[in-house]
């Protein structure tokens, strides 16, 4: 689970969030990230001011409905609500994002197509320009919401010109959905559902759920040139429970990965139950990102759990 490599130029860095990739500035941060399919946002800012929100909602069964009919929509909408507003301000004349917008840039997953936006540029109330794009991706109804205050005159500045034209699905081959957020790096298999998200400048937590009572558990701790010793298996020895046992490491996983699997401890009476749960580790150290990684997979005791390297994206 690589960190998120800058693509193109230092200052980027690609991001998958609920089934859409997308390369963003490394100073736009996440503020607020929901996890719920049926409608959520994923609002980022930089060291000033908020730059960036996508909200999303699913899309009811049937045909994918076109972009350009999503935006004439959105168009109406805000026109409707100025309305309801009085005389006060008139919604400002907004120039087509097609008209701005690159189709041949490249996407932010190579091989995938990119995401077809369609909607408006206007004046930012604040200074600036005000981007609304509307795409469906995935399922979804995607709305983004860029502000740039360096744009002048209704034109996107490169920056959200390199954003909207990066954006594509995040899909790997197995249908399987791509996250890559905060460090970390993680592949979903159909049926899997991102479930709770921790992130602090030292520490990062991804958690799923799958099938049958399956988790997983995606975690970094950063600073490890402070802290690790180099002795990867000692680490993993210490921060798992006693009965796991060392195996060997999946071949699709990181270079240096040291893996460990077996029964967690339980009570008799839980065993009864039927509450014993089985455990695999996988944890690595990546000297590139000064930090160690980790994959945690749990399950009932008669569950088959997968590998935690197949939970990986490919390299």
């Amino acid at each position: 689970m690589p960190a998120p490599e800058p693509t193109r130029a230092a200052a980027w860095c690609r991001w998958a969030w609920m089934g859409l990739a997308f390369e963003a500035p490394v100073d736009f941060a996440a503020v607020r990230n929901d996890l719920n399919r049926r409608a959520g946002r994923l609002v980022m800012v930089d060291r000033r001011r908020q730059r960036l929100q996508l909200t999303w909602s699913a899309l009811p069964a049937g045909p994918t409905p076109d972009a350009a009919a999503l935006a004439r929509d959105w168009r109406k909408r805000v026109e409707a609500a100025a309305g309801e507003r009085g005389p006060l301000e008139p919604p400002p004349e907004l120039r087509s994002l097609e008209a701005v917008l690159p189709a041949d840039r490249p996407a932010a997953d190579p091989g995938r197509a990119p995401v077809r936006w369609s909607g408006w540029i206007g004046d930012a109330p604040a200074g600036g320009t005000r981007t609304d794009a509307v795409a469906a991706v995935g399922g979804l109804l995607v709305d983004a919401v860029l502000l740039d205050p360096r744009a002048r005159g209704r034109v996107p500045s490169e920056q959200t010109l390199r954003l909207l034209a990066s954006a594509a699905p995040a899909t790997l081959p197995g249908n399987a959905t791509r996250w890559t957020a905060f460090g970390l790096d993680a592949a979903a298999p159909p049926g899997w559902a991102a479930a709770s998200v921790r992130h602090t400048p030292a520490a990062s937590v991804l958690a799923f759920t799958g099938p049958g009572g399956l988790t997983a558990r995606f975690w970094r701790r950063g600073m490890a040139s402070a802290w690790f010793g180099g002795d990867a298996a000692a680490l993993l020895g210490e921060s798992t429970p006693p009965g796991l046992v060392p195996v060997p490491a999946a071949a699709g996983a990181p270079a240096g990965a040291v893996a460990a699997a077996g029964p967690e401890p339980c009570r008799p009476w839980a065993r009864l139950a039927g509450r014993a749960r089985l455990r695999r580790d996988l944890l690595w150290h990546d000297a590139a990102q000064q930090a160690v990684l980790g994959v945690t997979v749990r399950g009932p005791r008669r569950a088959e759990l997968p590998d935690p390297a197949g939970l990986l994206p490919p390299a």
